[in-house]
Formats: C-alpha cells, structure tokens, sequence
C-alpha cells in the first residue's frame, strides 16, 4: 500500500492503522500517486470486519475529490488574496438586505 502514496503520507496512513484497529472504522481524505504520477484526494470511510475464519479485512468506500478539493483550495487563496488587498487598499464592502 505504501507504493501507491507520496511519501510525506507515509506517517498518516501509519496512523490511520492504528485508528481502524483500535476503532474498527476510520474516515477521512488520503492522498495517492496516480500511475501518470498526479496525485488523487480521496474521501474515505472504511469499517474493519471480522471474517467467519477469524481473519480481519477493510471493507471501504471512497470518492474521488480531488478537483473539488483543488478548487476550494483555490477559492481560499482567492479570499485571502482579496482580503490582502482590501487591507491594503484600505477599502471594504458591505451587503444591504432592503426592508430589514
């Protein structure tokens, strides 16, 4: 498993073994290495379950977020950029809700 992720993950996925087999779920974003080398955001959510024969598995569900990971990343640099500015600038906005 650790092949497929960056290694700075390497400590977090440690991690995420020991949350599940002290929990039995864990739930949360990880990051993998794509085969074309771009990395991929996943949203997870993984139960341990014990087999009839005793032997314990992961049973997980994961979305790719990625972009809309990407994106919300962006929308905060935007924000902080703006709000920079505005500080700079010395300006500001407001919002008017007629009949308030």
């Amino acid at each position: 498993m650790l092949q497929i992720l960056p290694a700075k993950h390497h400590p977090a996925f440690h991690q995420y073994l020991r949350e599940i087999s002290q929990t039995g779920k864990s739930m949360g974003l990880m990051t993998t290495l794509h085969k074309n080398g771009s990395l991929k955001i996943w949203s997870y959510h993984n139960t341990l379950v014990t087999g009839r024969d005793g032997s314990k598995y992961v049973v997980g569900n994961s979305i790719d977020v990625t972009e809309s990971h990407l994106m919300e990343k962006d929308l905060q640099r935007t924000q902080e950029m703006l709000l920079q500015t505005n500080q700079v600038a010395r300006v500001g906005g407001w919002e008017v809700e007629p009949g308030q």
